[in-house]
Order: structure tokens, then sequence, then C-alpha cells
């Protein structure tokens, strides 16, 4: 007798950075299984389930099925389909500080500050790898009125891992004599 034909295919999956994707060995499907024969479970890996799998590892990783276990499947000549495992950004929070200056003087210096750093990243991550840090600076010159608020903010961040939002100093400050 001649073994049927039965194609597991892995399922598509997504996950966020940071975030580790556990397999159950459930999340696949099959085509070609007859009468009352199953499969109970498969083997599933990609090196995108690891919680430090970069965005940039997408468009996808693959899911690799394999060691399909069930009844009957001595019966079969099993097939196996790859699925993909796609990696989102999450959101990161840069924002513009304040600061002060005396009328005429330098304008201030104005930094960044992050949250939502996750997987043990942090401010020095956007500096390397081919990411770019945020470009900080205020509307204050060092001609502009004493009394005023002047906005500051930050801009112009990359990092393929995180979706970057902005924003502007928290309070507006009044530039003193």
């Amino acid at each position: 007798m001649t073994p049927a034909d039965l194609t597991i295919t892995a399922n598509d999956q997504t996950k966020a950075y940071g975030d580790t994707f556990n397999f159950g060995g459930t999340e696949f499907s099959t085509i070609g299984l007859v009468g009352f024969d199953h499969v109970s479970g498969v083997t599933l890996t990609s090196a995108g389930a690891a919680a430090d799998a970069p965005v940039i590892g997408s468009p996808y990783y693959v899911i690799t099925p394999s060691a399909a276990a069930g009844t009957g499947l001595a019966n079969y000549h099993i097939h196996y389909v790859d699925g993909h495992l796609t990696v989102g950004p999450v959101p990161l929070t840069i924002t513009a500080s304040d600061g002060t200056m005396t009328y005429g003087g330098t304008a201030p210096i104005i930094t960044a500050s992050y949250s939502g750093w996750v997987n043990g990243d942090n401010d020095a991550t956007i500096k390397t790898g081919g990411n770019t840090p945020p470009t900080c600076d205020t509307t204050a010159t060092s001609s502009s009125p004493v009394i005023g608020s002047y906005a500051s903010s930050c801009h112009g961040a990359i990092d393929p891992n995180y979706t970057i939002g902005y924003v502007p100093a928290r309070s507006p400050w009044a530039r003193r004599r």
C-alpha cells in the first residue's frame, strides 16, 4: 500500500519586539488526513521567537514545522510547509527637556529622555547599530524677548524595533535676564 500525502503547514504568527513567542505545538493546519487519523502536535521553531529577535529580521522569520505526533501517521508521506513569524515594533516615547537661559546668552542644550525601552535596550541603543539618535532643539535664540515661552522638541530618531513618538518640552520655559 502506498502512503497518502499529508501536508502540515505552520500557521503564520506575529509578536512584538521584546516578547518571546512560545509555540504550543498546535499552531499548524493539515490537509490530507483520512478517517480518524489526526495530528496532535508538531514541533515548531523560529529564530524570531526569541525576545531579542529584531524587527529587521522581518518582513518575517521562518517558522519550521517538524516531528508531527498523532495517530495513524505511519500511513502518510508528510510534507512540511514553513510559516512566517512577523516581529513588530513597540512604542518608544522621546521627550524633550525644558530649559532656561539669560538674554543674549547661548540657547540651552535640549536633551532627550526616553520611555518604553524593552529587552534591555537603553539610551545608548539608539546611538548604535545603524540607528539614528534624535536631534533636539529649541526655537529660542540669543535675541528672543526676555518674557516668553519657546518650544523645545526632539525629532528624527530611527530605530526599527520601535515606533517612535515625540513629546515637546513638558512645560514652556521663560527666559531670564
